[in-house]
């Protein structure tokens, strides 16, 4: 898997089994058997530690905001 820039934190996901990468500028969500992107999102600035909560996907970033996304909806970007 490559993610294409330094890899700032990870996630992993058991069921379906995905890990989630993100960087400086992209969120990429992998299926862990094939290493197939699944997603590419834009990352929020200055991104720490991400989180799965069932199909949503969370990041939360240094200035306190929550960037999440429905992983079930085809990525339905919550703060849209």
């Amino acid at each position: 898997m490559d993610h294409g820039e330094p890899v700032k934190c990870i996630g992993i996901k058991v069921r379906p089994r995905l890990l989630a990468s993100c960087g400086m500028k992209t969120v990429k969500v992998w299926d862990i058997e094939t290493g197939v992107p699944l997603h590419v999102l834009a990352a929020p600035q200055k991104p720490i530690p991400l989180e799965f909560d069932e199909d949503v996907l969370m990041v939360a970033t240094s200035k306190g905001h929550l960037r999440a996304w429905d992983l079930g909806n085809k990525a339905l970007d919550f703060n849209d």
